[in-house]
């Protein structure tokens, strides 16, 4: 595969997506939420992902807004067990040894059941017709398999500026201003159009989430991707290209994730990447380290007084 060739395009339309902090699906709403379509909107975004997702799998697999395609295909194609750390035992999690991962994957499981059970008691019937376990699968599925960024508005729309022009040959044909009314009110479009998709979402702070299907499929690598994922403004769609310098028959294309470390990618994806250079490690507070221990195997004392120092200015952390 040479650079710069296209291997994958999808359309914006077969795409599952959330804009944070707030997310307007009708579909959603109306299919589960229709009493309190609050609870979806105010869903972060990899919950309202998994209803996405467990909307498709489990309610209706026919996506209305991509002219009634099936999903069924790729949401048969999608893992159905994860090897997380959420689903191993507490002493399976002991042996990592590592109190970091511990403590983030009990948030996680605490977040997610309290996500749930605000869902179900929201009046809806998300709850009847999704399990815990549904819902789990599906956030799972959203946080490996969803790319994110700044929102950059909707995708190119012709229509606009092709009424515009149509106006503005009528407006001077017909004599009802001058050149430069026409020429204001033309430009007044224009840049409401900018403001709309480029201006106002960096303002607000918008993200948007997206899994795209096919795409997805592709794994990760945090240096020498050899694969770039990207929305096509002009095509509304996402976009999967070759990197310089290309593929060679019979290799794997990789994509970066971001700059993921080995907590992240094993927390979330199941997996940690050897000699990761994105890696971080999160050390206890140094008040809990074995200070006569380091001592020893260090051949050297601790000078008089640095323990001290180091704990007026903040720097011994907070004991556990």
């Amino acid at each position: 595969l040479s650079p710069q060739s296209i291997v994958i395009q999808v359309p914006t339309k077969l795409t599952l997506s959330v804009e944070s902090p707030s997310d307007y699906n009708k579909v959603m709403e109306q299919g589960l939420f229709a009493s309190n379509p609050k609870a979806y909107r105010n869903a972060p975004w990899w919950a309202a992902l998994s209803i996405q997702l467990n909307y498709f799998d489990k309610v209706n697999s026919i996506n209305e807004r991509a002219g009634g395609v099936s999903m069924k295909p790729w949401m048969e194609s999608l893992p159905r067990v994860y090897d997380t750390p959420f689903h191993w035992s507490d002493s399976a999690l002991a042996e990592l040894q590592y109190r970091p991962m511990v403590e983030a994957v009990t948030l996680q499981k605490r977040l997610w059941k309290i996500q749930y059970d605000s869902l179900a008691s929201s009046g809806s019937v998300f709850g009847s017709l999704i399990t815990y376990e549904d819902f789990v699968w599906g956030c799972e599925t959203a946080r490996s398999r969803a790319f994110s960024g700044a929102y950059s508005g909707s995708a190119f729309n012709p229509i606009p500026y092709a009424t515009v022009a149509a106006l503005v040959a009528v407006y001077l044909g017909l004599g009802l201003g001058t050149v430069e009314q026409a020429a204001n009110g033309a430009a007044l479009v224009v840049c409401g159009s900018i403001l709309k998709d480029f201006v106002f979402p960096k303002l607000l702070k918008v993200q948007k989430y997206v899994i795209c299907p096919l795409i997805d499929m592709a794994n990760h690598v945090g240096v020498g991707a050899s694969g770039n994922v990207a929305f096509e403004y002009f095509a509304d769609g996402f976009s999967l290209s070759v990197l310089e310098p290309g593929v060679s028959q019979g290799s794997e294309m990789f994509i970066q994730y971001g700059p993921r470390n080995n907590d992240q990618l094993l927390q979330y994806y199941g997996f940690v990447e050897t000699n990761n250079v994105h890696d971080v490690y999160i050390l206890p507070p140094l008040r809990e380290w074995d200070i006569a221990a380091l001592e020893e195997a260090c051949g050297r004392k601790v000078g008089p007084g640095r323990l001290e120092k180091l704990d007026r200015a903040g720097l011994l952390g907070r004991s556990s």
